[in-house]
């Protein structure tokens, strides 16, 4: 869920149980399998009559539904493709493997319609909703409204790399500052650093929480949201930069295997006293510098 002052979970229906994450003797399989890269996107527009006069434009991973701009919708499905292969490769070094059924894209004109059609407060600028059914991702669906002037560069990014995230994982376990953090980096520069500079503030206040806390919590916060999200936007920044996307993966496949204590020794050799070192020694001194964005 992207986080506009106010952050809302992102909806997840369960029809089943979930399968078991890879672990520490079977990290290094491959985690999809893959396809040859998305070389050129290609859109493709139709007209649909679903839940009244929606027109669809479709692409390899994507059917993006909107009303009115056949070149906005255009300009979205591309965005979501390289957003959806740029995100395969970084954090699980693999093309994008097929969706079937692709991931729906709704594109509301106003705040006002996309509160009336999702139930979602209109200051949230857009959400994902997915489907397991026996732990298998069965469906995956995007709500965007037009009038945030950040939706193709920030908001899109944001919930495109949740719906990867989501199918690469099993239902119960992608940890939510895990989804929130790596989501967040897929935004502009200057957004994540607006994250960043927020910990600052959330520190002065004494707002902050334990890292061995944020990271074992299975939901968000009844109070502090806003700094659990910043914060873990900072952390796994850091995480990212020491050891790079692809260990920071395999790092959360084990910690859901084996706990947190002993998957943080594997990949990183700290313990929790040494990460909350390593992570108050980057996060205030970090200064305007992105280190594991990239």
């Amino acid at each position: 869920m992207y986080l506009n002052w106010l952050l809302t979970a992102s909806v997840i229906l369960a029809l089943g149980n979930s399968t078991r994450p890879d672990s520490l003797a079977n990290r290094n399989q491959p985690l999809v399998s893959a396809r040859p890269p998305v070389a050129n996107v290609v859109v493709e527009h139709r007209n649909t009559h679903l839940h009244g006069e929606w027109k669809e434009a479709c692409t390899d991973h994507f059917r993006v539904f909107h009303k009115d701009s056949r070149e906005l919708a255009g300009k979205v499905a591309e965005t979501a493709e390289r957003t959806c292969a740029t995100t395969f490769q970084k954090w699980f070094g693999e093309a994008c493997y097929q969706w079937r059924p692709r991931c729906d894209v709704y594109l509301h004109a106003t705040a006002a319609d996309y509160a009336l059609a999702t139930g979602v407060p209109d200051t949230v600028p857009g959400h994902s909703t997915f489907r397991f059914d026996g732990g298998r991702l069965v469906g995956r669906r995007i709500d965007l409204h037009c009038d945030v002037p950040s939706m193709v560069s920030a908001v899109l990014p944001h919930e495109v790399t949740h719906a990867v995230l989501h199918g690469m994982f099993a239902e119960q376990s992608l940890p939510r500052w895990a989804n929130e953090g790596v989501a967040a980096l897929a935004e502009p520069p200057e957004q994540i650093h607006s994250h960043l500079q927020q910990v600052e503030r959330f520190r002065q206040a004494g707002m902050l929480f334990a890292l061995q806390t944020l990271m074992e919590s299975k939901t968000y916060p009844r109070r502090g949201v806003a700094v659990y999200y910043a914060q873990s936007v900072s952390l796994v920044d850091l995480l990212t930069a020491s050891r790079g996307p692809k260990t920071f993966i395999r790092f959360l496949r084990d910690a859901d295997a084996v706990g947190y204590e002993i998957a943080l020794l594997h990949h990183y050799r700290w313990t929790f006293a040494d990460l909350e070192r390593q992570w108050t020694a980057s996060a205030f001194a970090r200064g305007d510098q992105v280190s594991g964005s990239q």
